[in-house]
């Protein structure tokens, strides 16, 4: 068989474990500190290049450390992110600092080194000058007192001031790393966008970002990543365009070689069933280094494979088990599912936030009623300013009111959010517990009414929009952000009404799900209020690509408008689920998304929403 390269009982090229703790920070710490590291380079010019790696290294340690001992999460929230560049600036500033100041006292240590060594050479000293008593305090303050004025306590002096100014700082740590890597697998697997146009920092026709060019190590590090998750289709497109980047370079500016990059792609390709395009990187590899040993036994089961194959009658382009999945994901050059991520569902929902629909995708639920945009009035109170609304399907109603949130009030709200923000979970149906899941990639916040005015009259406007309660709408399920004896009051009172707000991440988003418990999941009617009637979704921010909300069922794609809003309701009038209204958000490509939540429950809904005996109603 040939030989994987994460093999660790043969020359592997890289260790796992060394991977995950230096690889990543490493090449996120240099990605982070480039320009910093070039300002750094051009005023060290004219210090010893011993020195100069001293300082450099003093820096990147301690970097790493508060890295390595950081677990913010940043990658699950855009405006961490945004955050984040603030930090960069900051760092970059401590950092010219640090050396301006490491200079000054490099001047003070040669005036210091030149006066002891004129002292020494104008001194004709022997052992009896040494009982001399003011002899003996000269050299002994220049030792005791000057050495360490001018030498070893200003150095410590800096050290610890530099480190004093980074200290607050939330760096990222190799979570936030993982994340962002595993946010651009996904944008590029739901949009279906190649590696080489990510790697320019190009997300669509539109969207084209000239300084998120990447390097060859860069897009290694992403490579590696789906290598070690099992997605070998995608590290191969960033292989390729890892070994593109590299030119007729055996060695990048980082130290990644050539070899490297070739030892992986050819295990790759061979998995995937190119194999003469795995011979032939495979002999690549061995010109640059002849005794690779992997090369070399790669090399030998690779040119047998082909003979078999040839005597057998030629060639077959399967995968290494030869199954139907495998060659015909090879076929049609598309990555190889497994469980979820291979239904047909999943597959509409990615189709649907490219807004790339099959035909007869979803005819079983087509109405023949025309969809309508108008302006509707379900209350006095909107007889003068009627609801601009827009109806997206009928059966179940979905619809989208446009302008209901104002400028200062969607202001408002984020100011709240911003500092409550966390990351976002969901309820294990088996436990009942709240737990993060890779589904869900967003940070949340819970805002009671009493919080702000602005608050109090949203939710006064929601009432008279929708015609239902919100005594019981949802109450705060996650970490307290408020005060344990207020949690403890009746979850009926005025003060425990709450809006879920959500900034989504790199990448962000939430797979297919449904917004009402089912009977069979611990803790989905604990409280008595009764289930999830309805949604109202507020749409915070717009978002210039990706983002959708979409019902994978329904075929039904709402945009994100700020200011706007979608409301449906997710039981029938007998109770019962409506398993139409099954829905995500789609992963955000560009730009960053906050949405606000009221999820009202079956509890004082009783002559607003009545009951009814048919249970298709």
């Amino acid at each position: 068989f040939a030989n994987d390269p994460e093999d660790l009982n043969l020359t592997s090229p890289v260790n796992r474990h060394h991977r995950v703790i230096l690889t990543f920070p490493l090449v996120y710490c240099l990605s982070l500190l480039s320009r910093s590291l070039i300002l750094i380079e051009l005023l060290l010019q004219s210090i010893n290049m011993n020195l100069k790696c001293n300082l450099l290294l003093l820096v990147i340690c301690v970097v790493s450390l508060w890295a390595d001992h950081c677990s913010c999460e940043l990658f699950t929230a855009v405006i961490d992110i945004q955050k984040s560049l603030q930090q960069e600036q900051d760092l970059a500033v401590a950092l010219e600092d640090y050396v301006s100041q490491e200079m000054v006292r490099l001047s003070s240590v040669k005036r210091f080194a030149e006066t002891l060594k004129s002292r020494v050479k104008t001194d004709d000293t022997n052992s009896t000058d040494l009982t001399h008593p003011v002899y003996a305090y000269l050299m002994l303050k220049r030792l005791g007192v000057d050495w360490q004025e001018h030498v070893k306590g200003k150095k410590e002096e800096l050290k610890n001031s530099f480190e004093s100014r980074i200290q607050n700082l939330s760096l990222p740590g190799i979570e936030d790393v993982d994340g962002a890597m595993d946010a651009i697998v996904r944008l590029q697997d739901t949009y279906a966008l190649p590696a080489r146009m990510l790697s320019t920092g190009k997300v669509s026709h539109e969207f084209n970002f000239s300084k998120s060019i990447m390097t060859a190590d860069e897009c290694f590090a992403i490579a590696l990543f789906a290598y070690t998750k099992g997605d070998l289709y995608h590290a191969k497109d960033w292989f390729s365009v890892a070994l593109g980047q590299m030119g007729d370079r055996t060695i990048s500016s980082q130290g990644l070689k050539r070899s490297r990059i070739l030892d992986y792609l050819a295990y790759v390709l061979y998995k995937q069933g190119h194999l003469q395009e795995a011979l032939a990187l495979t002999n690549e590899l061995l010109v640059l280094e002849p005794g690779h040993e992997r090369a070399l036994n790669n090399r030998a089961h690779f040119e047998r494979q082909l003979a078999n194959e040839l005597a057998a009658g030629g060639p077959r382009r399967k995968g290494d088990t030869g199954s139907a999945e495998d060659e015909e994901a090879i076929r049609h050059n598309a990555p190889h599912r497994e469980g979820w991520y291979a239904s047909a569902e999943f597959q509409r929902y990615k189709r649907l936030c490219r807004g790339q629909l099959l035909p007869g995708d979803f005819e079983s639920v087509a109405s023949n009623k025309p969809l309508v945009c108008r302006y509707h009035r379900p209350h006095a109170y909107f007889y003068l300013a009627p609801v601009k609304e827009e109806i997206a399907h009928w059966r179940p109603l979905i619809v989208l009111w446009h302008g209901i949130i104002g400028t200062a009030e969607t202001a408002t709200i984020r100011q709240l959010a911003e500092p409550r923000l966390r990351r976002a979970t969901v309820q294990d149906p088996a436990t009942g517990r709240l737990v993060t899941a890779r589904y869900r990639i967003s940070k949340s916040a819970w805002l009671q009414s009493v919080l702000h005015p602005a608050i109090e009259n949203l939710d006064r406007r929601i009432e008279l929009l929708t015609g239902l309660s919100v005594a019981s709408a949802e109450e705060l399920q996650g970490p307290p952000l408020v005060c344990t004896k207020q949690l403890n009051k009746s979850i009926y009172s005025e003060s425990n009404l709450f809006l879920q707000v959500v900034n989504y991440g790199l990448g962000g988003h939430y797979e297919p799900h449904y917004d009402f418990a089912h009977r069979r999941e611990v803790n989905s009617f604990e409280r008595a209020q009764g289930n999830r009637i309805a949604t109202l979704l507020y749409y915070l921010s717009d978002v210039p690509a990706g983002g959708a909300t979409v019902f994978t069922d329904l075929g039904v794609r709402l945009l994100p408008t700020r200011g706007s809003a979608a409301f449906w309701f997710n039981l029938k009038r007998s109770g019962e689920g409506e398993m139409l209204t099954r829905h995500a958000a789609c992963p955000v490509l560009h730009g960053s998304k906050w949405v606000m939540n009221k999820w009202f429950h079956e509890r004082d809904q009783e002559f607003r929403r009545p009951c009814s005996l048919d249970s298709n109603e």
